[in-house]
C-alpha cells in the first residue's frame, strides 16, 4: 500500500498552465510523474484541498493554491494531456466507486428546487 504525501505547492511559484508538461500537475498534488490511475489522483486531489484548507494563509493566496489543485486535477485526469498509451486507457477505466458517485450525482439532480422532476430522457416535467 502506498500513501499519498500532498505536496502544497508555493504560492509564489505560478503555474504555467498553458504548457503542455505535466510536471506542475503532479507536483502540486504531491503525485509521482506519469501516475494514472483515477482514484489515486482523486484522493491525492481531496487530500491536497483539505490540507490547503486547514492552512490559515491569506485567503487570497489560499484561493490560487486551491485553483491550482482543481485545474491540476482536471488536467491530470484529461486523458488527452497523457502521450503514453496505457495512460490514456488507465484514465478511461471507471472504478466501482466512480459509478457509484455518478449515480448519486444523477439521484441528486433528479428532483430541481424549482419544483421540475428531470425524466429518464433528461427532459423537464412538472412536479
Amino acid at each position: 500500500m502506498f500513501t499519498v504525501t500532498p505536496s502544497i505547492a508555493k504560492a509564489t511559484r505560478k503555474p504555467t498552465h498553458k504548457s503542455t508538461g505535466l510536471g506542475y500537475a503532479f507536483a502540486t498534488l504531491g503525485l509521482r510523474a506519469n501516475e494514472a490511475r483515477v482514484d489515486t489522483i482523486r484522493k491525492a486531489a481531496h487530500a491536497s484541498a483539505v490540507r490547503l484548507q486547514e492552512l490559515a494563509q491569506d485567503s487570497d493566496e489560499r484561493i490560487d493554491l486551491l485553483s491550482d489543485v482543481a485545474i491540476s486535477t482536471y488536467r491530470l485526469l484529461d486523458p488527452r494531456q497523457r502521450t503514453h498509451r496505457i495512460e490514456r486507457i488507465q484514465l478511461c477505466i471507471v472504478s466501482e466507486r466512480s459509478r457509484e458517485l455518478v449515480q448519486d450525482s444523477r439521484r441528486s439532480w433528479q428532483s430541481h428546487p424549482d419544483g421540475l422532476d428531470q425524466s429518464v430522457d433528461g427532459s423537464l416535467r412538472s412536479a
